[in-house]
């Protein structure tokens, strides 16, 4: 975590003990940190995946939280296109939903209030209250449903998937193992966080999820904001994680060229 989210993370949690995120305007003001945050820090080099979201796509978002990714796809699919955004968290999904009604983009976003996991039912969803994109799958919390991509697309008749991003605290090798009938279908292109700590708590690891994403036939690739690049191999993706708490990383399927 670096100065500026821990900043920003320091100034919501007064907030939230001293009751401020109730007055007006409040919670708009941190929402356009968190958005402006997203863009010039944390997700500067997002605005390449562009290039995957073509007209008329079909894009989904797992973990859309309050839908920073969410708009930036609906806006770059176009009104022919479809984001199917998957968030389980009330608050979260309040503000998600209203964000895509202020934007005019809320007839292209089919919102899924659900986690993403590698079978359906129920899961508990322990939230943390200083932190609006840290819920995560856990051992207690609140009961919410749990849905597995390939059902979510079955039941939409398999529209051909162009991206998946997915963000999900720990959680994204689950995710992947309820997607492997769309892997193997679309060999979609997949953003995904890595977080060593986060995955371990799942019972994965970082150099699990990257073994299991190579068994599915995906290769990590050098990701900037001047594009896409080389191949990275998996002692150079641990190696790049070494003293972060996280990285995004994009996935292409192997053979398939950056450019």
């Amino acid at each position: 975590m670096n100065r500026l989210q821990r900043a920003l993370l320091g100034l919501y949690r007064l907030a939230v003990d001293r009751g401020m995120l109730d007055l007006p305007g409040a919670r708009w003001l941190f929402e356009a940190s968190y958005h402006g945050y997203k863009r010039l820090v944390e997700a500067r080099d997002g605005a390449r995946l562009q290039e995957f979201c073509l007209p008329g796509a079909t894009v989904v978002d797992v973990g859309a939280n309050i839908g920073y990714f969410t708009a930036r796809f609906a806006d770059w699919v176009g009104a022919g296109g479809r984001v199917i955004a998957i968030e389980p968290e009330a608050m979260n999904l309040g503000r998600l939903q209203a964000r895509l009604a202020r934007s005019g983009l809320a007839s292209r976003v089919e919102v899924v209030p659900a986690v993403a996991a590698e079978a359906p039912g129920r899961l508990h969803l322990t939230l943390n209250p200083y932190h609006p994109g840290d819920h995560r799958i856990g051992a207690s919390g609140v009961m919410v449903a749990a849905v597995t991509l390939d059902e979510v697309l079955a039941e939409r008749g398999n529209p051909p998937v162009a991206l998946v991003k997915i963000d999900v605290q720990g959680a994204e090798q689950r995710v992947l193992e309820g997607m492997a009938a769309t892997l193997a279908r679309d060999r979609p292109v997949l953003y995904l966080e890595i977080d060593d700590a986060a995955l371990r708590a799942m019972g994965t690891s970082a150099a699990g999820l990257l073994a299991r994403l190579a068994a599915f036939g995906y290769a990590m690739h050098d990701h900037t904001a001047r594009g896409l690049g080389r191949t990275i191999t998996r002692a150079e993706a641990l190696e790049r994680l070494r003293g972060r708490a996280y990285m995004d990383a994009v996935f292409l399927p192997a053979g398939r060229p950056a450019g």
